[in-house]
């Protein structure tokens, strides 16, 4: 690599990492786990500068014409620098985005617990961040403006559920230090303060001015579009996709109810997948055993390398986090340190009340289950995050488009049920989801182009997908966010399949399965089309 690119993206992750300690952190860039995040207006300014500076540097690059290692890390670098000084510079998100600064107190305790494997690190590391709170909630009351109503709404409920994991917590680091029980309540208590007034906020000044557009317009919209996921396409052009995928899929899904039983719907059919699911007290082995099954099937069939020294821990939610994590998750490896090991945590039903019980249980159908697993683990999010470690350049494996990584897990999807991963009643569940991502690319173009509500796109989901409203609802409220991440999913899958089948045309007798998954996995999560380019 040449070393002006090099050195380029040195001084950029440096400064990213400077800026975003918990995000350092999250990386395995351990000596970053006792710092909090500077959210002043002032170091927002400092941070905006240092970036045109390297943008400014950049511009004198020339990296060469050949899609090289060096250019694909130039053009990344490029894209993610435009990113951040849209989003920190022109949108200024963090006057908008109250979500912004719970998460910062949320996620740089949770980091703290699953990066350091140190007792005495993780001890020290969450102390600073708790006395660091105060910093964050003075931030938020200094930089909010008049941000959506719902944006605050969610906040409200993200920081309640804070206050929670919070009383979790120091349980937690008493059981870890049990000496230390002064210090350790102290510094709760003082996060406690932080987080009580910063409800307060939310509640009353900010709830009363929060009248501000979740939208970003066509405009934005088409510019993420062409700058985050590197698209050549219109947001009209891309809801008549998400449109046509949506009755293709729908048309899928009917003729498989029908398989299984003429005479039921298939919404019908999912709700009767619900009853076939493990007991409470068999749910972390079952996924255990599950997850194994996978592995094991990917390397007999040779689908993919599985990379040399990975692996997938999974374990029972911690008591500490269950507030956050209602069902299941999936952390990936630290990306510069570390093993290179991800984390697939499944959350125990512990409810007595027998009714709420079989609800939970039922989200873990085996239908479900089978999923779950292989789209977070085998060979989907876990797989693609252990090899993206290994890749070439550190923008590479820091740069995460969401077209890739969710494009591919629900690739994986599709792929599994093509190589006879599932049974009949897993290839229903497995439409029934692919059914959702393609209301997604429907809804996410909608929303942020001023065409549906919120409460429009909430009905719309619930009628279309047979889903209940509140599920909708909170899927929803992370669409109005994110806007171009929920049309990611199909997209990024679609375009995989339709790589995949150039590269077959284009290889002839040397193409394999193993051998194209192995070369689009390589540079990490990484555009498509720059992918495309570099193939």
């Amino acid at each position: 690599m040449s070393d002006n690119v090099a050195g380029l993206v040195r001084a950029y992750l440096k400064e990213l990492m400077d800026f975003q300690p918990v995000w350092a952190g999250a990386l395995g860039e351990e000596r970053y786990a006792s710092r909090c995040a500077d959210l002043s207006e002032a170091r927002i300014e400092r941070h905006l500068a240092a970036l045109r500076g390297i943008e400014a540097e950049g511009r004198r690059v020339r990296p060469g014409a050949a899609w090289t290692d060096d250019r694909l890390e130039f053009e990344l670098l490029k894209s993610d620098l435009a990113l951040r000084l849209k989003e920190w510079g022109e949108w200024r998100k963090y006057r908008q985005d109250p979500s912004l600064y719970v998460g910062e107190l949320i996620y740089g305790l949770w980091y703290v617990f699953l990066r350091i494997p140190s007792k005495g690190g993780k001890v020290e590391a969450a102390l600073a961040r708790l006395r660091g709170a105060r910093s964050v909630v003075a931030a938020a009351m200094g930089n909010l403006g008049r941000p959506p109503k719902l944006w605050t709404r969610i906040a409200l409920e993200e920081c309640e559920g804070y206050l929670g994991f919070l009383r979790e917590v120091r349980g937690e680091l008493l059981r870890l230090a049990p000496k230390r029980r002064r210090e350790i309540l102290a510094a709760c208590a003082e996060a406690e303060a932080a987080g009580g007034d910063l409800l307060k906020f939310l509640r009353g000044p900010l709830a009363r001015r929060s009248d501000g557009d979740y939208a970003v317009g066509r405009a934005d919209f088409e510019y993420l579009l062409r700058t985050y996921h590197r698209y050549d396409l219109s947001a009209a052009e891309l809801k008549k996709l998400g449109e046509r995928q949506f009755a293709a899929t729908l048309e899928q899904l009917e003729a498989q109810a029908r398989a299984i039983d003429p005479k039921k719907p298939w919404h019908r059919l999912a709700e009767e997948a619900k009853r076939r699911h493990p007991k409470a007290g068999d749910l972390l082995s079952v996924y255990r055993r599950e997850t194994r099954r996978l592995r094991r099937f990917v390397a007999e069939r040779g689908l993919v390398t599985l990379p040399h020294g990975e692996s997938l821990k999974v374990i029972e939610t911690p008591a500490f986090t269950r507030s956050t994590i209602p069902f299941a998750a999936y952390v990936d490896p630290p990306m510069f340190r570390g093993a290179n090991r991800g984390t697939f945590f499944v959350t125990p039903v512990t409810v007595r009340d027998p009714r709420k019980a079989e609800a939970l249980l039922g989200e873990h159908n085996f239908g479900a289950l089978r999923v779950t697993a292989l789209h977070e683990g085998y060979p989907g999010h876990h797989l693609q995050f252990a090899v993206q470690r290994h890749a070439p350049g550190r923008m590479m494996r820091t740069y995460n488009c969401s077209s890739f990584y969710e494009g591919w897990a629900l690739y994986c999807e599709e792929m599994m049920y093509e190589a006879g991963c599932y049974d009949a009643w897993g290839r229903l569940i497995q439409l029934k989801d692919k059914l959702w991502r393609a209301c997604r690319v429907i809804v996410d173009v909608n929303l942020h182009t001023r065409a549906m509500s919120d409460v429009d796109a909430v009905r719309f989901m619930a009628r279309e997908l047979k889903m209940s409203p509140v599920s909708a609802r909170a899927d929803v409220n992370w669409y109005t966010m994110r806007p171009t991440v929920p049309q990611s999913y199909l997209t990024g899958m679609l375009r995989l399949k339709a790589l995949r089948e150039k590269l077959k045309e284009r290889w002839g007798a040397k193409f394999s399965l193993r051998k194209f998954h192995d070369a689009v996995l390589r540079c990490g999560a990484i555009p498509i089309p720059l992918l495309e380019k570099s193939l």
